[in-house]
């Protein structure tokens, strides 16, 4: 990712990709059980997560800090079923969490986005190549959860 359109097009595909899963998980239980023994909200809490993650690999990056990666991720999540309530705020979370990231593109130094940057899964990747893993991880995720679901029902 080097030019301006490109930072564009990534703020433009995560809006997008935030729309769809939105759209995708409407009227969806998140205290459904998954394969696995997660529920809908446990997937969703761990996307989101990784998404902070993601996020402060970002900011990190474009102050020329080194981003630490918190490989404790999968301990995050809580156990308890959502409520009505509380899946409200995840979405609002998450909502402000890719609005965060898009501003995070956006005010990025032009000299910092051919750099490398620490992933938080470990190693280190392209700007480019970090976003488009937090998208792909997403869909995955979403994916995972709506088959769940329709061999469910």
């Amino acid at each position: 990712m080097q030019s301006a359109g490109e930072k564009e097009d990534f703020a433009r595909l995560l809006a997008e990709t935030h729309q769809e899963a939105l759209e995708a998980l409407e009227g969806v239980d998140h205290s459904a059980a998954l394969d696995g023994g997660w529920t809908v909200g446990e997937v969703l809490r761990y996307v989101i997560a990784l998404e902070h993650e993601g996020l402060a690999a970002l900011q990190a990056h474009s102050a020329g800090d080194e981003y630490h990666p918190d490989y404790s991720l999968g301990e995050t999540l809580t156990p308890e079923p959502l409520k009505d309530e509380s899946a409200q705020r995840l979405y609002a979370e998450w909502e402000a969490l890719r609005e965060l990231l898009r501003a995070a593109l956006d005010t990025m130094p032009p000299e910092r986005l051919s750099l490398w940057v620490r992933a938080p899964w470990g190693g280190y990747t392209s700007v480019a190549g970090l976003v488009d893993t937090l998208i792909a991880e997403q869909r995955e995720y979403l994916d995972v959860i709506i088959r769940a679901l329709r061999k469910a029902g």
